[in-house]
């Protein structure tokens, strides 16, 4: 229906709403990876810590408790300095949120008030267009959100997965030993 009120201001929006929305995408690119780098050191700082504390008796016999607690220290810088490249990217995401719901009614508005200056379209036009154009625009200005927590949610997924297959890898392996284990036993009771 906007493009039958105005096919002008319809191009308007046409282009600045991609725009926006590739521009977050630019924006997000690094984001999985950070986040996974960010869930991967966390989950190794709380293994050490696990280790740790199921081993304490070893730690102060070997008096190697500076060891583990620099370890740890270094397992956690790691974790923060990629939480922090994950909020800074995190940052932009109000203004894009901002800039995507009233840049086309400023684009829109100022266009508008142009051809209406050149007596092309009417004010009711005008006025019906940018009520129309907020039905499309408000729901659009979710999507810097909606990418963002995607492709970060993309991230812990990827450090999941990697966590799943080392279970996976740890449980054929144990498999695999029961079954040497079962032929060393049925070889040995043949024997005897």
């Amino acid at each position: 229906f906007m493009l039958i009120v105005s096919w002008k201001l319809y191009l308007v929006v046409i282009f600045i709403l991609p725009v926006s929305v590739l521009g977050m995408h630019l924006l997000t690119l690094k984001l999985p990876r950070y986040s996974k780098n960010a869930h991967d050191s966390l989950g190794k700082a709380n293994s050490l810590l696990k280790d740790t504390l199921e081993g304490d008796r070893t730690l102060r016999v070997y008096n190697l408790k500076d060891k583990f607690t620099a370890e740890y220290t270094q397992l956690l810088d790691k974790h923060l300095k990629y939480r922090l490249k994950v909020l800074s990217i995190r940052t932009y995401f109000p203004i894009l949120f901002i800039t995507m719901r009233f840049l086309p009614f400023v684009f829109c508005s100022i266009y508008g008030s142009y051809l209406l200056y050149q007596n092309e379209i009417t004010f009711g036009i005008l006025v019906a267009f940018l009520q129309l154009l907020g039905q499309i625009v408000w729901p659009m200005s979710n999507i810097p959100s909606f990418i963002g927590n995607l492709k970060n949610a993309i991230g812990a997924i990827l450090r999941l997965e990697e966590v799943l297959e080392l279970e996976q890898t740890k449980y054929a392996e144990e498999k695999i030993m029961v079954r040497i284990l079962l032929r060393l036993l049925k070889n040995w009771s043949n024997e005897n």
